[in-house]
Parts: structure tokens; C-alpha cells; sequence
């Protein structure tokens, strides 16, 4: 074990929905099952909140949260992609 922070993330709750998403693990840390458990804490939260059922984001470019997230059963069941704006002229 060490003290340094392994992992960060972002859940939120709308209408009874939590979503998770910027999950994101520090390099060292990374295959040691972080990932599951802060999927886990985070569905554990969300269900205190008072949260139905939680869903997760990450793009398929991503193949590890793919992964992560299709090994705890969950499906895909919408795209989305980032965009960024032309450089200034």
C-alpha cells in the first residue's frame, strides 16, 4: 500500500440516474482492480443517494474503461465523441 492518490472520479444524480464518468487511475496503479472498486464505491454512493441505477461514460477509443465497465455488465447503449474547435486564424 502506499499514501499517494491511485484514482479520481466524477459521479453525479438526476432523477433518480447516476452517472459516472473522468474515472481515471494514476499509471502505477493501473491492472490492480482500482477501476472495479471505485466503479463499485461509486454505484454504493449513488444508491445511498437514493439512485435507481447508474450508468458509465467513456469513449470507445478507450479500451481499457471498455473493458472495465463490459466485465461489470454494462451494455452500450449510446455513442459520443469529443470535439475540438479549429485553431485560430
Amino acid at each position: 500500500l502506499t499514501d499517494k492518490p491511485a484514482g479520481a472520479g466524477f459521479c453525479a444524480i438526476s432523477d433518480g440516474r447516476a452517472v459516472l464518468h473522468a474515472l481515471e487511475i494514476a499509471p502505477d496503479f493501473r491492472r490492480a482492480g482500482l477501476g472495479r472498486l471505485m466503479t463499485a464505491a461509486a454505484a454504493q454512493w449513488a444508491a445511498g443517494e437514493g439512485a435507481r441505477s447508474i450508468g458509465a461514460l467513456c469513449v470507445d477509443a478507450n479500451a481499457a474503461a471498455v473493458a472495465l465497465y463490459g466485465s461489470l455488465g454494462f451494455t452500450p447503449v449510446a455513442r459520443y465523441h469529443y470535439r475540438t474547435a479549429p485553431p485560430a486564424a
